[in-house]
Order: structure tokens, then C-alpha cells, then sequence
């Protein structure tokens, strides 16, 4: 049977509508909901990045522009890469499963992340580090998972340096210099602490993804024990409640 945990986070709960948030104003899902009865929606181009609305989607659109586009790419090509009937692990299939087993992870990402970076100690780590997470598939290739909470197992979780996002090698290094950029704005005009980026990475595809984070002021709790929670809810497919 699954469980589904709720934990304190702050002066409330962490749930996956307080996890998913616009990624211009930070309001969270359930915040919305509440206060005008209606649900953040997700970019059409790369059916990742949410927004609360059409304006705040605009407003986003020059820090968001490399991403989209360069994720919309990434989709096309894993498009042409699909071969029928194969017995390995296809791109394009992982990643509709990997999309919907990072929505209900979402919370325990942002717990993951705001502990392993330390920022309740120094919120300055979110210009530093970033936390890198590997997972791998738990179904095997051509297969449904049987479980969507429970699509992938936990590798490993490390904090690293960001200079390895940044290196002008690295796949994806100018869309991690802008989510930097717009990190300092966020502090500045928001008076927030900023993004915390999480990479989860699924080595046997070749496939990442950016989780981007922008933790509450308030809602900055360490986990000492974060990498054993992290991989106990992975494994066991736990989701927080809402």
C-alpha cells in the first residue's frame, strides 16, 4: 500500500501543490487555488515551467526562452531517435515516465535540495551549488511501470560545486547562467533567497532534468538525515499528501 506522508515544513505543510510553483512570482499551486479557485498551468512550448498566468508567463519569457526552445529541441530529437520494438531503454519513453514521477516528487526534492545546500546556514550555496541526483529506471524496457511513484530508484544524491553547470562544455550551460541571473533578480526584487537547482540525471538515457526551486524565506528547515529521506521516499514510492 502506498503512504502518503505529510511533514512540517515551516509554519505548515509541504505538499506537491506548495512545491509547484510559478516560476516568476513563486506563488504556490495551492496559494492559487485558494485565493482565485483556479490551477497554475504549464508552458505549452516545453510542457515543463509553470506559470500562474498568462502575464506572469510573458514577464518570464527572456529568461525562459533558452530553455523552452532548447527543451522543445530535445524533444524532437528524442522523437527521431524512437525505434519500434527495441530492447533497450528508449529516450522518448523514459521521459514521459520521468515527468510524471518528478511531479509527485517535487516536495521531497525541495526538502532534499534546501538541506543538502545548507541554505538555512548560508542562502549565498545557491549561487555555488546545486544538488545532483541520479535515479535509474525501475520497469523494464517497453514496459509500463507499475507504479508511477515508483518508476525509478535512488543511485546516488550528491551536493556539488556549480561550476560543473557552468563549464562552457557542459550540455546546457547558458540556460543554468540565466537561471543564475534571474536567481539575483528574484533576491532582489522579491526579497527572497533565490533558486535552488536540483539536476536529476537517469545515466542508462542520457536524460536530465532541471528541478528549479524557489524555497520560502521562511521554509528553510535542514534534514541532517536528507540523503536517507530522500532515498527511502524514492524507493518507496512515499508522495506527501495535496
Amino acid at each position: 500500500m502506498d503512504t502518503e506522508p505529510t511533514t512540517t515544513w515551516g509554519n505548515g505543510y509541504l505538499t506537491r501543490k506548495l512545491a509547484k510553483q510559478c516560476q516568476n512570482c513563486f506563488i504556490p499551486d495551492s496559494k492559487l487555488k485558494e485565493v482565485e479557485g483556479r490551477s497554475i498551468k504549464t508552458c505549452s512550448g516545453c510542457n515543463r515551467t509553470h506559470y500562474c498566468s498568462r502575464e506572469c508567463q510573458k514577464e518570464n519569457w527572456k529568461w525562459h526562452k533558452t530553455m523552452c526552445k532548447a527543451n522543445q529541441a530535445a524533444k524532437e530529437l528524442m522523437k527521431e531517435s524512437f525505434v519500434p520494438g527495441a530492447t533497450t531503454y528508449q529516450v522518448i519513453e523514459v521521459s514521459k515516465y520521468f515527468k510524471s514521477w518528478l511531479d509527485y516528487h517535487r516536495p521531497i526534492l525541495a526538502k532534499a535540495v534546501i538541506s543538502a545546500l545548507e541554505i538555512k546556514a548560508n542562502n549565498d550555496n545557491l549561487f555555488t551549488h546545486y544538488l545532483h541526483l541520479e535515479v535509474l529506471p525501475n520497469f523494464l524496457p517497453g514496459k509500463k511501470p507499475a507504479d508511477i511513484k515508483r518508476a525509478f530508484t535512488f543511485r546516488s544524491a550528491r551536493r556539488l560545486p556549480m561550476e560543473l553547470l557552468l563549464d562552457s562544455n557542459a550540455v546546457g550551460a547558458e540556460q543554468i547562467h540565466e537561471l543564475l541571473q534571474r536567481s539575483k533578480e528574484v533576491r532582489r526584487e522579491l526579497r527572497q533567497p533565490g533558486f535552488a537547482i536540483t539536476l536529476v540525471n537517469i545515466p542508462q538515457v542520457h536524460l536530465a532534468n532541471q528541478i528549479v526551486y524557489g524555497p520560502d524565506k521562511n521554509c528553510l528547515e535542514y534534514d541532517e538525515d536528507w540523503e536517507a529521506t530522500l532515498q527511502s521516499h524514492i524507493d518507496n514510492g512515499k508522495v506527501f499528501k495535496g
